[in-house]
């Protein structure tokens, strides 16, 4: 079993919300980041800080929102959730020489290019498989129930 800490889904929230806005090319407002994030502010600050120094998320020019920092298809979720993932970051002992080619090859292929027509605004319901954040939850939930 791999976790994933939590921090990744309230990144992955993030970026397919900004992903949304790009689709309409717009700016994300800083209250609707903070909403969709489905977490408390101090969380959701770190994690956008975070996503700002790898350089995926840039401060906007119009309203204070953030947009991403190009297109959503060459956004991967590998770049998204690494920064909060250290055995995803170097070979940890969890993860061995011969799984660890495969799990990153996995989270490098899932691209946000589908954010723009496929995941809803908010961080709760029904999404659909192509979803990066469907990707997520299915990997998390194939973790815990193979331990």
């Amino acid at each position: 079993m791999i976790p994933l800490h939590p921090q990744s889904r309230v990144a992955m929230a993030i970026i397919s919300r900004l992903c949304e806005g790009h689709a309409r090319q717009e700016e994300t407002p800083i209250a609707e980041i903070l909403r969709v994030a489905g977490t408390d502010e101090k969380m959701a600050w770190s994690v956008l800080a975070e996503l700002v120094r790898a350089e995926l998320v840039t401060e906007g020019f119009d309203v204070g929102g953030y947009l991403i920092t190009r297109e959503p298809a060459s956004i991967t979720l590998l770049e998204v959730v690494s920064p909060f993932e250290p055995l995803l970051q170097n070979e940890g002992a969890r993860i061995t020489r011969a799984m660890r080619p495969m799990v990153l090859d996995y989270f490098r292929s899932i691209t946000f290019s589908a954010c723009a027509s496929s995941c809803p605004s908010d961080s709760v319901g029904d999404e659909p498989g192509d979803c990066p954040r469907s990707v997520l939850d299915a990997w998390n939930n194939s973790n815990t129930s193979s331990s």
